[in-house]
């Protein structure tokens, strides 16, 4: 599964449009198997949220109480979701409801 983003500045934050989610679809601390590059930090925490309508899933990535990193998941499909789970998840917090 592949996700897609950007920076996203301070000083541009007042021009972000959000999130436009429907649910919660899990929560997971990450694995510590997981490597994390210089400007893409894999966060202690994911949250991932189901998109409203045709917006794709987010994944919201946190360390320390605060967000680190924003991934769009371009692939929405459930066995795309779980396999983000099974590759990256050392404790799932909230379950994927079935």
């Amino acid at each position: 599964m592949s996700s897609e983003g950007s920076f996203l500045r301070s000083d541009e934050i007042e021009k972000w449009p959000g999130l436009n989610v429907s649910s919660v679809y899990a929560i997971f601390a990450v694995s510590p198997d997981v490597v994390a590059e210089q400007y893409f930090p894999v966060g202690e925490y994911v949250i991932v949220l189901l998109g409203s309508g045709n917006e794709p899933p987010v994944a919201l990535r946190t360390a320390q109480g605060r967000i680190v990193r924003v991934d769009y998941l371009l692939d929405p499909a459930p066995e795309s979701l779980d396999a983000l789970l099974q590759r990256e998840a050392s404790n799932l917090i909230l379950a994927p409801r079935n």
